[in-house]
């Protein structure tokens, strides 16, 4: 810092050459330190992420230890080991879909995130990956995956309940009929969203943005970043959209016998949509 100011008050004689040499000697003695201080063992830590009230609590514990001088202070450590102790009850998602229904996460029988096969690195994938405390990066979560697929799509499991995920609307109608979760990059008609218990596709992404699910017995609950965040003016309102496939935080339920009958061939032969 005293030869980027020296450096400064030599430019109009035309003399910082000799200033900003011995500058840059040290900004590579600042960058070639915090290279070796990243690369000891333990230096990173991935961790998942916490629930706000968590953070709360250690922040405020942090502070109450710090600002007061008297016994008092103590009770920062109380605060501070009451968020440690929440920090771990934050539920995790079992399935989240990204904003263009093309890139999706299953949580597996292991806890850890399954990505379909040939999976590509994005904003999205990343930072799941990251909030899950998962040091593994797109290509080995998308390696030995649960998921089955092929050029129509892909079929998975997440606690019992079967995920697919429709790459061609050729693939809609046994999926429709076998799964319990269908996301689709693409709109479905009505006979889909009858016959699965809950459908993402476009129509649902468009409006409340990316998703995320939770299998919790024998419902399914759902999040939105609408939801989450809140409504955006360039965000189409999700009342104004027409029959909405997943509307943010409902379960659903639906017996077998509603299936046929809504996936009944119409008078020219073909399913209703």
């Amino acid at each position: 810092m005293p030869f980027a100011l020296l450096s400064l008050l030599a430019m109009p004689f035309g003399l910082e050459a000799a200033p900003l040499q011995v500058m840059g000697l040290g900004i590579d003695l600042l960058l070639a330190t915090g290279k070796w201080v990243a690369s000891l063992p333990g230096a990173v830590s991935i961790l998942p992420s916490i629930p706000g009230s968590a953070l709360l609590l250690m922040a405020v514990g942090g502070l109450w230890l710090c600002l007061w001088q008297t016994r008092w202070r103590a009770l920062g450590l109380v605060a501070i080991a009451a968020g440690m102790l929440v920090s771990g009850e934050g539920t995790r998602p079992d399935v989240m879909v990204e904003r263009n229904g093309r890139s999706v996460a299953l949580r597996g029988e292991d806890g850890a995130l399954a990505l379909p096969p040939a999976t590509r690195a994005n904003y999205s994938v990343d930072h799941w990956l990251l909030a899950d405390g998962d040091e593994r990066d797109a290509k080995a979560a998308a390696t030995d995956s649960p998921l089955r697929c092929d050029l129509l799509g892909c079929i998975g499991k997440v606690k019992g309940k079967t995920v697919a995920l429709v790459r061609h609307p050729a693939a809609l109608e046994e999926d429709c009929r076998t799964a319990d979760i269908v996301i689709a990059p693409f709109n479905v008609g009505r006979a889909c969203q009858a016959a699965a218990r809950v459908v993402v596709d476009r129509r649902a992404l468009q409006s409340a943005g990316a998703h995320a699910l939770y299998v919790e017995g024998l419902s399914i609950r759902s999040e939105s970043v609408a939801e989450t965040r809140g409504r955006r003016p360039w965000v189409p309102d999700q009342e104004t959209t027409k029959a909405p496939s997943l509307p943010a935080g409902q379960a659903y339920a639906r017996d077998q016998g509603t299936f046929d009958k809504d996936l009944a061939p119409n008078s020219n032969g073909n399913p209703e949509e």
